[in-house]
């Protein structure tokens, strides 16, 4: 996380200042949180809540059973959440609307292919991808879940 990554910050003080940061995103707030006497959240502890009963990789969150958010209506009610299970080996599914062909990764752009693609010119055909997939690790040190995809 944070490769090829630059940050450009800006923090407008009523005409007073502006901070412009120019650098890997990782490690501007490493440093900043540091200066201010904090430290680095895990992912974990930021954006997982434990649902009782289930593993420790594992929220509710307020999405469908297919991925799709909920509205404001529906969201109000915590029992119309679905618990996201992101524990090493868990099955995972990409949402129907992924940017896999967007993004212009090619590693990626077989999934939701129509057809077989290749990802070097002149490479092997790739079939096409349907977006299943599992969950492989946790990565303590990008604060990242390393997930395979159609592999």
């Amino acid at each position: 996380m944070g490769r090829k990554l630059w940050l450009l910050t800006l923090l407008r003080l009523p005409g007073k200042a502006t901070l412009r940061l120019f650098d890997k995103t990782d490690l501007v707030f490493r440093r900043l949180l540091k200066h201010i006497g904090m430290e680095l959240p895990s992912l974990k502890s930021v954006a997982l809540k434990p649902v009782r009963g289930a593993g420790e990789w594992c929220a509710r969150v307020p999405y469908d059973r297919r991925g799709r958010r909920l509205s404001a209506e529906q969201e109000v009610d915590q029992d119309n959440w679905t618990v996201l299970d992101l524990n090493e080996g868990a099955r995972v599914k990409l949402t129907e609307g992924h940017n896999c062909q967007g993004c212009r990764q090619p590693q990626y752009k077989h999934i939701g292919a129509l057809k077989p693609t290749r990802r070097q010119k002149g490479g092997p055909l790739t079939p096409p991808g349907n977006g299943l997939g599992r969950v492989v690790g946790h990565d303590p040190s990008t604060s990242g879940i390393r997930l395979s995809i159609d592999k």
